[in-house]
Parts: structure tokens; sequence; C-alpha cells
């Protein structure tokens, strides 16, 4: 198969649909790892930022797995009835969507990191206190879940400690209940998501607080896409 050049920005669908074809072409079955970053920005000759950002759409989708230092690998088969060019087209339209997460995953991350460090008795007290009020909420039937969800993201963020870190979220919130808007997530498992967030501050261990939020704001990632993909119903 002949792969054109690729010079542009605007072309990371391009290269997912030509990483795709790799994977079909050269029979790379489940499990097994795809060529390199650099082999494929030799290949299609385009910039290693846009490689990362059409491979960390393929993540998003579940067609890739990044396993750190070692590559990108298959974790599901392509099919065209379920990943359309049109998932993919709808994907990259919205192109503030893969920047949010990657901002949200470095900012909170540090967010969490420090907080689980400087929290003292006052901090995890109010981080409770935002807690419960979601969970009232939820059995009461409020329509403020979303507001109220993002009031413990604050409080743990205050429970850091670093004012610029604070800031940077409440720049990020808007368009972070934008996309959680379009998601959906029940007001009990948005609850329970964010019990899991204020146990991991609670549990003293920045591993675990780091890797909480991690695993919230993936699968956060994971329902836009299942939005996505049943909207193609």
């Amino acid at each position: 198969m002949l792969l054109g050049n690729i010079n542009s920005k605007s072309s990371v669908k391009k290269v997912i649909d030509n990483v795709i074809s790799i994977i079909e072409d050269c029979n790379i079955s489940v499990g097994e790892k795809i060529p390199s970053e650099k082999q494929l920005t030799d290949k299609l000759e385009v910039s290693r930022s846009t490689i990362r950002e059409a491979l960390s759409a393929l993540v998003t989708l579940g067609i890739l797995k990044s396993r750190p230092g070692k590559g990108y690998y298959v974790i599901k088969s392509y099919q065209v009835s379920l990943y359309t060019n049109e998932l993919v087209a709808e994907l990259m339209k919205d192109d503030s969507f893969f920047d949010l997460m990657e901002a949200r995953k470095i900012v909170e991350s540090s967010i969490f990191s420090l907080a689980v460090k400087r929290a003292d008795e006052n901090d995890i007290k109010r981080i409770e206190e935002t807690l419960n009020i979601l969970k009232k909420a939820v059995e009461e039937g409020s329509e403020n879940i979303n507001d109220l969800s993002t009031d413990i993201h604050f409080a743990i963020s205050r429970a850091s400690n670093n004012k610029i870190l604070v800031g940077l979220l409440k720049q990020l919130s808007p368009m972070i209940v934008e996309k959680v808007e379009q998601m959906d997530i029940s007001p009990d498992e948005d609850y329970k998501l964010h019990k899991k967030l204020v146990d991991g501050i609670k549990s003293g261990k920045s591993e675990k607080a780091e890797s909480v939020i991690i695993e919230h704001l993936e699968y956060m990632e994971e329902k836009f896409i299942d939005n996505l993909k049943n909207s193609e119903k």
C-alpha cells in the first residue's frame, strides 16, 4: 500500500487511518506491538507530535494500549462496523478533547500528589464535607450533580496549597463541565467515582492518590468515546 506524504497538523485523521491500515496489512494481531513512533514518523513522513496525537486517539478509541518504554500494542481488532470513519472524524473534530485530557492529567496528578502530602485535618474535613453534600444531592435527586462533583476537585486542589495549580484547574473547569455533561454517567456512579478520589487522598499515599485520578480521567475518556459511538447508531 502506498502511503502518501502527510504534512499538516490537520492530518491526524489520515495518520489514524494509515496506522489502522498498517495493522491490517501487516496482520498485526491483538497483543502484538505496532511499529515504533520513529518508524511511523519515517514511514508516513510526518512530525513526531502528529504521530503521538494519532496514537493517543487510537488508545482512547480502545484499539491500542500504550506500555511506557515499550511502545504501543494492539488490544482490539479494528472493525469498520464499530469504529467507523465518521466516529474518528467526529472525535478529531473536537480537537480540544485530547488537549483537555492531557492538561487535566498533568494538572490534577500534580494536585493529588501534593494534596495527599500537605492536607491537614481541616483539609480532609472540607473534602469529606463536599463528598457528603454530593451524596445527599444524589439521594435527593438534585440536578446540580456536576457542579457538586467539581466542588470536590476544587476542595482537593486547595489542599495542595499551590495557588497556581488551583488557578489552572479553575481555568480548565468550564471545559471539563462541558465535556462531562456530554457523558452518560448516572448520579450514583458519579458519587462512587468521586468517593474513590476522596479515599485516595485520605489514604495518605502519593502513589495511590495519583493512580486514582489517572484512572478517573481515563474512565472519563472512555465514557466520552462511548457516547460518540452511541450517537452513531
